[in-house]
This record gives C-alpha cells, sequence and structure tokens, in this order.
C-alpha cells in the first residue's frame, strides 16, 4: 500500500506574487550557526537559500525585514539560534464549562 507522508513544510516569509519552495539549508551552513550559538542564542535566522546568507533578527519578522534590504521578495528558511524549532506552542486544551 503506497501512503503519502505527511511532510511539513518550511515556514517561509514570501513576498505577494512569488511561489518558491525552500529547501532545507546545507550543512556548511549549520555548522556556521553552530558558531553562533554563544552570542547569539535565540534569535532569529533568516538563511537565503540561493546566496546561503544569514540575516538576524529578535522576531521572524525582523530577520525578513533584514534580509529583504538585500534580497527583496526572495523567501527564507528559518531557524532559531541554540534551539531546536522557531516556535513553541505553550498550554493545551481546557475543558469549557
Amino acid at each position: 500500500m503506497n501512503k503519502k507522508k505527511n511532510v511539513r513544510r518550511a515556514q517561509v516569509a514570501r513576498a505577494p506574487g512569488t511561489e518558491r519552495s525552500v529547501r532545507r539549508p546545507s550543512r556548511r551552513v549549520f555548522e556556521r550557526l553552530r558558531g553562533w550559538e554563544r552570542q547569539h542564542k535565540g534569535q532569529i535566522a533568516a538563511i537565503d537559500m540561493e546566496s546561503e546568507e544569514i540575516f538576524l533578527g529578535k522576531d521572524v519578522v525582523e530577520a525578513t525585514l533584514n534580509g529583504w534590504k538585500k534580497y527583496p521578495g526572495r523567501p527564507f528558511y528559518f531557524v532559531r539560534i541554540g534551539y531546536p524549532t522557531v516556535h513553541r506552542r505553550h498550554g493545551g486544551f481546557r475543558k469549557l464549562p
């Protein structure tokens, strides 16, 4: 039986009118980010996949805007430096009265 797996897509900031997909960054990029953990832990890195350039910000919006200054309209791959995910979910389900 051939079932399709649920594939999670990377969170991508896109300018209106762009329909490009974003692949996972190379190991080189992740190696560079590991060296930044002490100084930039907790910051968001927006990675431009064509140039492999990294733009930092305190949140996804700031990192995207920093990247769009140099590469307007390009999609970015996001990583929170020093953490496994960019966002985390707080809370859970509550039983309503």
